[in-house]
Parts: structure tokens; C-alpha cells; sequence
């Protein structure tokens, strides 16, 4: 993901336009799947800013200054208000699981605000899904 404006900037339109572009990297061998299953044939030299944390990265393809390789459902706010684009409409599954715990005696209510979640969660997936 990154703004529109960088998207122009950058003349993002292959994988490979996408691997000279500023990559924000939280995770890299996340950019290698993704650059892989893009069809990428020679691994990249994952150059740019190492962010550790998911949402700055957001953050900072939000203010224009890369491309974040993001999950989808954390962006699907931003890409909804026209803030943020997927360069290159390849997708990604991530692999990652959401757990929920709660203490014994407190699963009614625990499960009612979990229900809800899932419902809003899956409501924002159905529109936008995976990694991009």
C-alpha cells in the first residue's frame, strides 16, 4: 500500500518497478513471499526504512513516504477514503490467526463483543482481503 500520489510519483506498474521503489519494511521476508508469488524471478534487494511496528509503516505510506506491504483489513479504512493503493493488485495470504482469550465466568459477555467483532471484521475483509 501507498498514497496515490506516491503510486504516480514512483511509476509503480510491475513487480519489479515495485522493487526499485521505497520499500517500507516491517517484515522482509514478507516482501520476498509477496515478491515471489508476484512472479518476481530475481529476489530483490530489500532497500528502505526497517520499521518494526505495522502501524507506523501504515503510517508512514499514509504520508507518502513508501510502499508498506500491509494487511489489507488494517488499511481497508484508509483505501476506502482514497488515502492509500495497492500499486500492484497482487494479494497475499499472511498466515496470521487472531486469538481471543477471556477469564472463566465471563464468557457471555466476552463472547457478545467477540461476536460483534467478527461480524465488523469479516464485513471489512469481505471488501478488501489479504496482504497488498
Amino acid at each position: 500500500m501507498c498514497s496515490p500520489g506516491f503510486a504516480d510519483k514512483a511509476a509503480i506498474d510491475t513487480p519489479a518497478a515495485l522493487a526499485r521503489a521505497e520499500l517500507l519494511i516491517e517484515r522482509p521476508e514478507l516482501w520476498r513471499r509477496w515478491f515471489a508469488h508476484a512472479g518476481l524471478t530475481a529476489e530483490p534487494t530489500l532497500e528502505g526504512p526497517v520499521i518494526a511496528d505495522a502501524s507506523l509503516a501504515l503510517e508512514a505510506a499514509l504520508r507518502g513516504q513508501g510502499v508498506a506491504l500491509t494487511c489489507s483489513l488494517a488499511a481497508a479504512p484508509a483505501i476506502a477514503r482514497g488515502d492509500l493503493v495497492a500499486p500492484i493488485d497482487v494479494s497475499l495470504r499472511s498466515g496470521r490467526r487472531w486469538w481471543a482469550l477471556w477469564r472463566q465466568g465471563s464468557a457471555r459477555t466476552t463472547m457478545g463483543i467477540l461476536d460483534w467483532c467478527l461480524a465488523e471484521l469479516h464485513a471489512i475483509q469481505t471488501a478488501h482481503m489479504d496482504l497488498v
